[in-house]
């Protein structure tokens, strides 16, 4: 409380209890009139601490922009791992590796390879991990003797019929112009389904 404000308080004191009151009673009004206002200062660091624990909550639950949509790339890195939409495949790659087509997870190996003409004839089999057959399976594949999308690889769209749930499904491709032993990876992507059925 400023001093003009205690004057004031002082003087309605003075006024209310009549002004022939003895100086103690001023006195004991003074005390009074102090601890209130210590009262008072107290309050208002207690208010002052709540309202930056109210902030500091806020601000932990909501974040700034920037790191939430750190935390959202983050878990659609760490989705984008678990449900792979195209899968590469090499001779030296051991069991099956998931792809996600548009119906559901299917696995795919690679295996049997072997001179073929001027290339290769690999055997790629697959399993249907859902409840129902799938009708066709069409994919993008991309073969070659070094790392993917550089000039030497060579490309085709392969189909699979009928694969049935819970079945592994093989076929064979022929892969042109790398024999067996330049052959380092087959790449499949944009692998899509023609459509599902449940067998009676």
């Amino acid at each position: 409380m400023n001093p003009q404000m205690r004057k004031i308080a002082l003087l309605v004191c003075c006024l209310f209890f009549g002004c022939s009151q003895k100086d103690s009673d001023i006195a004991e009004l003074k005390t009074k009139l102090d601890s209130l206002e210590s009262k008072l200062a107290a309050l208002s660091e207690k208010q002052s601490a709540v309202e930056m624990k109210v902030f500091d909550h806020d601000t932990a639950l909501s974040g700034s922009p920037r790191s939430t949509v750190g935390r959202l790339g983050q878990r659609l890195d760490a989705l984008e791992e678990v449900i792979q939409t195209e899968v590469a495949l090499t001779p030296s790659g051991n069991g099956y590796r998931y792809v996600q087509t548009s119906t559901g997870v299917v696995t795919v190996q690679m295996d049997n390879i072997r001179p073929y003409a001027n290339g290769s004839k690999v055997r790629l089999s697959f399993m249907n991990l859902s409840s129902a057959t799938i009708s066709s399976l069409t994919a993008d594949m991309e073969w070659g003797p070094t790392g993917k999308h550089l000039a030497q690889t060579n490309n085709s769209e392969i189909t699979v019929s009928d694969l049935i749930p819970g079945k592994v499904t093989s076929a064979e491709f022929s892969l042109g112009d790398v024999p067996p032993d330049r052959l380092k990876f087959v790449h499949l992507s944009k692998v899509r389904v023609k459509g599902l059925y449940f067998r009676e």
